[in-house]
């Protein structure tokens, strides 16, 4: 479907929302527009899709105007012209991001209640009700583990950006690992240095490690003899006494063992992110 644009840039904010939409990019044609009048900022959405063309029109006042507010009508608009076109309402609404929860995190942090929570993801984001409670279910859990650090503690990530395929669907930086698998050993000779400086300088300025996670990309790719030299670096560079997570990431079966997971346990980590994407073995090797 192409997606044409008038009045404004925000080609990432609509272009998304479509691809939430409609991910079968069918054939049609889509218009985003901003149009700026004295009182109002006013985002309308035209979809033409198998003879039928659609509108929507969001509107918000002129003096009111921010980047995050003006991107918000244009997806509101081009979502309520959408749904028109489509035969089921999306669970997720006009929300078309990988962390649903943050919206409503930083509104409980803000001092939002639960309830008014539900509210901006069912009046602005137009999600399920199941959804919903989801997210802010999630949310309040956040909110309480946040609460338990103190102004000195630090969480640190670790990253890994490499994998063993990219899956259609990533948008994350990383890389596919294919047969060069010296450029594991490359980079982890510059994470081990880059992880002593940090703790070096959290020790300095007084600062405590309260959780680690390590990331990807796909941090199991590395070897098990691999693994063992970055856990063991993190174990002689950091003060695990106020550790109270400790997690890495595992998302692809095909790179973890006993052996691997032996070696994580024994280290300390107590926590493994299995984050499966989908249940569904079809979708999974459709996706890579």
């Amino acid at each position: 479907m192409d997606l044409t644009l008038i009045g404004h840039e925000d080609r990432y904010a609509v272009e998304q929302l479509q691809m939430a939409l409609f991910p079968e990019n069918p054939e049609g044609t889509a218009v985003s527009a901003l149009s700026r009048g004295k009182t109002w900022l006013t985002a309308t959405a035209r979809i033409t899709r198998n003879g039928k063309t659609v509108t929507a029109v969001r509107r918000l006042k002129a003096g009111e105007e921010t980047v995050r507010l003006r991107r918000r009508i244009l997806q509101q608009s081009y979502y309520l012209a959408a749904i028109q076109l489509l035969d089921r309402k999306p669970a997720w609404g006009a929300l078309a991001g990988v962390r649903p929860t943050k919206i409503t995190t930083k509104h409980l942090l803000e001092g939002g209640t639960p309830r008014s929570a539900d509210r901006l993801m069912k009046d602005v984001y137009y999600v399920t009700p199941e959804r919903r409670h989801l997210a802010v279910d999630c949310s309040e859990s956040t909110v309480k583990a946040v609460s338990l650090l103190e102004p000195n503690d630090l969480s640190v990530y670790v990253g890994i950006p490499f994998c063993p395929t990219r899956c259609s669907y990533c948008s994350f930086v990383s890389r596919t690992i294919g047969k060069k698998t010296e450029l594991l050993d490359a980079y982890l000779a510059a994470l081990e240095r880059e992880i002593r400086v940090t703790a070096r300088l959290m020790k300095e300025r007084g600062k405590h490690l309260r959780t680690l996670y390590i990331g990807g990309g796909t941090p199991s790719i590395l070897t098990t003899p691999q693994m063992i030299r970055l856990l063991d670096t993190l174990r002689e560079a950091f003060d695990f006494s106020r550790c109270i997570e400790f997690t890495v990431e595992g998302g692809r079966p095909d790179t973890l063992d006993l052996e691997k997971l032996r070696a994580i346990r024994e280290h300390g980590a107590d926590r493994m992110s299995i984050n499966p994407q989908t249940m569904e073995d079809s979708v999974l090797r459709v996706c890579g």
